[in-house]
């Protein structure tokens, strides 16, 4: 079998595609500049409210909730409120996806800082503060309107 010059380039191509998205995709993300960058994240989506010095920790601490199908699994971070601390589940942050753990940062800072619950359990709102996890797309294309419906839910709640 003979291979053209150009199909051989074609093929190159494809290989090199194929592996920089395996390795894109496999690539390891240092989780606590992570938590780190998402908290300022959040603290420029919210200037008025001082969270820099927010404290998380993450461990192996673990309680159940409850989600709207009836379904009860680990919860992936639990809120403090008496001393504004959080802690995200050692065993979420090694598999959760980056736009997974932002989620669950803004969801805990929300209660800590904003005052904000979960939506009512029996309606489903597409937004930071439900407590299901695929809200935030993996991809992060929906990452900047989850922001923008989470400062509406926070005007909403401070003007009642």
């Amino acid at each position: 079998m003979v291979f053209k010059r150009r199909d051989i380039l074609k093929y190159l191509v494809i290989l090199v595609i194929i592996v920089s998205c395996v390795t894109l995709t496999n690539k390891t993300i240092d989780k606590k500049l992570l938590i780190k960058e998402t908290v300022i994240e959040f603290q420029e989506l919210f200037p008025e409210v001082n969270v820099l010095n927010a404290r998380i920790d993450v461990s192996d601490y673990t309680t159940t909730v409850q989600e709207p199908t009836g379904k009860t699994r680990l919860a992936h971070g639990i809120c403090f409120y008496s001393d504004k601390r959080i802690i995200i589940g050692k065993r979420f942050l090694e598999t959760g996806n980056i736009y997974q753990i932002k989620k669950v940062i803004f969801h805990e800072l929300g209660h800590c800082y904003l005052g904000l619950r979960h939506p009512q359990e029996d309606k489903f709102e597409y937004t930071i503060m439900n407590i299901i996890l695929d809200t935030a797309l993996t991809d992060g294309s929906n990452w900047g309107y989850l922001k923008g419906e989470l400062r509406l839910r926070y005007i909403r709640k401070k003007h009642k």
